[in-house]
């Protein structure tokens, strides 16, 4: 059928096009996974009991330039910071040196305090997301991934966080971003928090962006 087109006598099209997508375009093209900023699930993970280190290994990083990941965890304690390292060699091993990483971000609570946080010469991405043990406290978080499988480009991380932790900060936000500071391919990823040993539970979801 032809796409980009509202009312009749539409032209034979396909997807390149430069006129308006109806309502019914855009979901018959989202669910071929054909319209620029589908997502396909590459991966997805769930855990019941306490981890430390969690990978993905296969980010399709030749495929995908920009990749989502989703996470609810809750952490084995209260407090504390989020986690990410990179790897070049599916896994192998991880980037954990002084000057891998540099990275910034903004924390919000609803107390009134705004803190800011940074590192230029970072062994890990360091997002924060204050939460605790509880149901009710999880950390919700998305984290986009650029340039991953570009071999002559910096890869870069942006993080949004929301969690709640009564026993120790209450609702807190934490916005930003960091990036890796090296050209070489990133097909690996680890996430992982300095709480308690990791998390007690949680889901975490890979996706690529598709991109026209």
């Amino acid at each position: 059928m032809p796409y980009g087109y509202l009312g009749q006598n539409q032209p034979n099209q396909t997807v390149n096009n430069s006129g308006v997508f109806s309502i019914t375009d855009v979901a018959e093209l989202q669910s071929q996974g054909k319209l620029g900023g589908s997502l396909e699930l590459i991966a997805s993970q769930s855990w019941t009991t306490t981890t430390n280190n969690l990978e993905f290994t296969n980010l399709k990083e030749d495929v995908y330039d920009v990749h989502l990941i989703h996470i609810k965890a809750k952490p084995n304690g209260a407090g504390g910071s989020f986690y990410y390292r990179t790897s070049s060699n599916g896994g192998t091993s991880y980037d954990s040196t002084n000057g891998d990483y540099q990275w910034a971000v903004q924390r919000c609570f609803a107390s009134g305090t705004f803190t800011e946080s940074r590192n230029s010469n970072a062994g890990a991405l360091e997002f924060y997301g204050n939460a605790g043990a509880g149901d009710y406290a999880r950390v919700n978080r998305y984290t986009y991934i650029y340039n991953a499988g570009n071999s002559s480009k910096y890869t870069f991380l942006t993080d949004h966080s929301t969690a709640d932790d009564t026993t120790y900060t209450g609702y807190n936000s934490t916005f930003g971003g960091g990036v890796r500071v090296s050209t070489s391919v990133v097909n690996a990823i680890q996430f992982f928090t300095n709480v308690g040993g990791g998390f007690l539970e949680g889901e975490a979801f890979l996706y690529g962006v598709k991109q026209l």
